[in-house]
């Protein structure tokens, strides 16, 4: 496991971030920003998995399964012949409907039909995370 040093400079890295400008660490006062640093990379990561659809739809999933539920309902991921992805969820419960067809191109589209219950979302072979960023939006409203 990385030390909080090193987490940080990750994320630093990421942000685009001097990690030697953004938390210098002194001897002198080396334990309170040992603190806030570990506090901001926590935010940080706790920020990264809200806005990451894919850990949405697993935590979601996740809290769903209670031994019974799970046979019947889940996520589905899968590609498609024309070329493409299709993602459907079932199983949850006061989703929010919609009905969304948007096609940019002949490779780059999308078509969403979603009821309270279920979710159906089909899109081009660029567009996976655009249908998983719509499934993780319908979640939030089950």
């Amino acid at each position: 496991m990385a030390s909080t040093r090193e987490r940080c400079e990750i994320l630093c890295r990421i942000a685009h971030i001097d990690a030697a400008d953004a938390f210098p660490i002194t001897p002198a006062n080396s334990t309170a920003q040992h603190r806030i640093t570990e506090k901001i990379v926590r935010s940080i990561t706790n920020l990264l998995h809200m806005n990451d659809p894919l850990t949405a739809l697993q935590r979601w999933y996740a809290s769903r399964c209670d031994g019974v539920w799970e046979h019947a309902h889940g996520i589905e991921i899968a590609n498609i012949d024309n070329p493409g992805w299709r993602v459907k969820i079932d199983g949850a419960s006061a989703g929010k409907p919609l009905d969304r067809h948007v096609e940019r191109d002949e490779m780059d589209w999308i078509s969403v039909r979603a009821t309270d219950a279920a979710f159906a979302g089909y899109g081009g072979p660029g567009n996976l995370p655009e249908l998983l960023a719509l499934a993780a939006d319908w979640i939030k409203e089950a």
